[in-house]
């Protein structure tokens, strides 16, 4: 081969092996003629991935959310609430057990004297109650009082009714439309047959409350449930969702119990009441303030297993989050 050959040949060569080496490191393919080959991807669109420390345990730490005070992903936050409806029921008329009072009023007439009792003519809201009816009293201070409201009464009267005087009423002072002073004793008027609206509860009369007819306290008891199942539900699943939705648990569930003793101290609560929940059923005010505080003991002791600590810290706002803004 001569020597001008020979160059040709090596100078051949050398343009094939070079376009076999564009070709394989995966960023020089082909391009026909006439179109640009395009642009090698900027280095900014491929960051560097993060390193996340690992935890003293030796487990990965997942990064903290700005949203919550755990160690939660925005995809785990906890869900929000959903308000209770009210009842499909609410609004009917129904009869049932039950009582209602009417007022004997006695004028004063002055100089010490008193008018006769006459029985008012307005009455009170019907109260749900059993239907096994307390016994009227056979003698004491109002016997002969009792008599008379009866023997007033008897014509709207029907089978099964009791009219009665508690033995241990006291006069309460009273003022008529005319300005007239003078005092009273309730009556009460016991039936089988009373007439009631259910109320958004589903429940006659107003004793019986619920977080759909207006009360927050039985709404306190509803979200605290409602957060401790998403906690336990969560609890082999999401170590960061349990812990977190245990901990608001535990804040509704101080907060609810704060807002209860606030509110008797300052005169402003209402004894008595009972309290129909969603997941508890109907409490009487001791057993619903038991729930409460189980479900709060509860939602700690879940809070532990997924990792958090023995005395979560709750703000002001979790501890209200109950009360409907």
């Amino acid at each position: 081969m001569s020597s001008r050959n020979r160059w040709i040949h090596l100078s051949l060569f050398s343009l094939a092996s070079a376009a076999v080496a564009l070709c394989s490191d995966g960023t020089a393919n082909a391009t026909p003629r006439g179109k640009k080959a395009p642009a090698p991807a900027s280095s900014a669109a491929a960051p560097a991935a993060k390193t996340v420390a690992p935890a003293a345990s030796g487990k990965t730490t997942p990064p903290a959310s700005s949203a919550t005070t755990t160690t939660t992903s925005a995809a785990s936050a906890p869900k929000s609430y959903p308000a209770e409806p009210k009842a499909q029921n609410a609004g009917q008329t129904i009869k049932g057990c039950g009582y209602f009072t009417k007022m004997m009023v006695q004028t004063y007439l002055g100089g010490g004297q008193w008018g006769s009792p006459q029985i008012n003519m307005g009455g009170s809201d019907n109260t749900a109650t059993s239907c096994t009816f307390p016994a009227p009293p056979s003698g004491g201070t109002w016997a002969a009082w009792q008599r008379q409201a009866i023997s007033e009464l008897k014509s709207d009267m029907t089978k099964g009714d009791v009219i009665l005087i508690p033995a241990n009423s006291k006069f309460e002072t009273s003022e008529s439309s005319d300005g007239s002073n003078g005092r009273y004793v309730d009556v009460y008027w016991y039936s089988k047959t009373q007439e009631f609206t259910l109320n958004a509860c589903g429940e006659p009369g107003e004793d019986a409350v619920c977080e759909a007819s207006g009360s927050k306290f039985a709404r306190g008891i509803n979200l605290a449930h409602f957060r401790l199942d998403e906690a336990t539900k969560a609890k082999d699943s999401d170590k960061g969702l349990c812990a977190e939705a245990a901990r608001l648990a535990v804040a509704t569930s101080r907060g609810a119990l704060k807002f209860r003793k606030n509110l008797k101290a300052s005169d402003g609560w209402e004894d008595g009441r009972s309290y129909k929940t969603r997941y508890d059923g109907k409490l009487s005010e001791t057993a619903a303030v038991n729930v409460l505080t189980k479900l709060g003991a509860d939602a700690l002791k879940v809070h532990l297993a997924c990792g958090g600590t023995k005395s979560p810290t709750t703000t002001e706002a979790e501890e209200t989050a109950f009360i409907p803004k």
